[in-house]
């Protein structure tokens, strides 16, 4: 490769490397169209590989957050004098989660 191609805007550096190996890794001048296409099939592939596992379950949706009902029940408890902690295995959430309702509940009040 000569310096002129690297002045060319219609080429582009691509590192690609050979993922099922891992070892070799290859610095080609290509048409920046080219690197392009590359990046789009990437992440279209990307994209259905992420689809496919949801289909299967191997992937899992975000859990709901708590409801206004439970976020109340969860400051009454800590009132009553259950732990935290206690109270955040009874619901299901990090004890953070649990610190963070009632330090707002204390707020809004």
């Amino acid at each position: 490769m000569t310096n002129e191609s690297e002045g060319d805007s219609r080429l582009t550096k691509h590192r690609t490397t050979l993922r099922s190996i891992g070892l070799i890794r290859l610095d080609v001048w290509v048409p920046a169209a080219a690197v392009q296409r590359i990046r789009d099939l990437e992440a279209e592939c990307s994209r259905d590989v992420l689809e496919a596992a949801r289909q299967a379950g191997l992937l899992s949706e975000p859990k709901p957050g708590l409801t206004e009902a439970q976020q109340n029940e969860i400051v009454a408890l800590v009132k009553s004098g259950k732990s935290m902690s206690e109270v955040a295995r009874v619901f299901g959430v990090h004890r953070s989660t649990v610190v963070r309702i009632v330090e707002k509940g204390k707020k809004s009040k």
